[in-house]
């Protein structure tokens, strides 16, 4: 190294796929010519990686009239992509996917999906449309560090309708 020249480094790669790799660029300068380098915590700025998180959907439908959850539904789409700062669901969606960072998954036969490796923040969760239920807003789902948030999605079953001819 060059004396009192700066320096940058950035990680490369982390311990394990469990890990979110840090991508920020960091520098140090190197010491003077007639200095001893002796690296201590001050010196050079420490990357502390977080863990992937997940969160897992349970989906639910109401029966009709009550607050009863009980008929677990499978093969339910739903549409997760990051939140941004002050975005809005519709908007959030449009960036991501322009960003390919919008992910798609179903609901099993048990009425349940897990997300893919998420990096810790915050996400939007938007379910398909479907005739057997009224339509929810879009969900926020918080992932942290190392865990797996649930979030059960409960729908309440849509009115029906009835045309009569005289």
């Amino acid at each position: 190294m060059e004396p009192d020249q700066t320096y940058y480094y950035k990680e490369t790669k982390t311990a394990s796929d469990a890990y979110v790799l840090d991508d920020q660029i960091r520098t140090f300068k190197a010491p003077g010519k007639d200095k001893d380098y002796k690296q201590d915590t001050n010196s050079i700025e420490s990357i502390k990686n977080e863990k992937y998180g997940y969160f897992k959907v349970i989906k639910k439908l109401n029966k009709f009239g009550t607050e009863d959850a009980d008929q677990l539904l499978g093969n339910i789409g739903f549409t997760y992509f990051p939140k941004s700062k002050n975005g809005t669901a519709a908007t959030d969606l449009e960036i991501a996917r322009t960003n390919h960072t919008a992910l798609y998954k179903k609901t099993d036969m048990n009425g349940t999906f897990t997300s893919e490796k998420l990096k810790p923040g915050e996400y939007w969760l938007l379910e398909d449309d479907d005739e057997r239920y009224q339509k929810i807003e879009a969900i926020k789902i918080t992932v942290s560090s190392g865990t797996t948030v649930e979030k059960e999605v409960a729908n309440t079953t849509s009115y029906g309708r009835l045309s009569i001819k005289k």
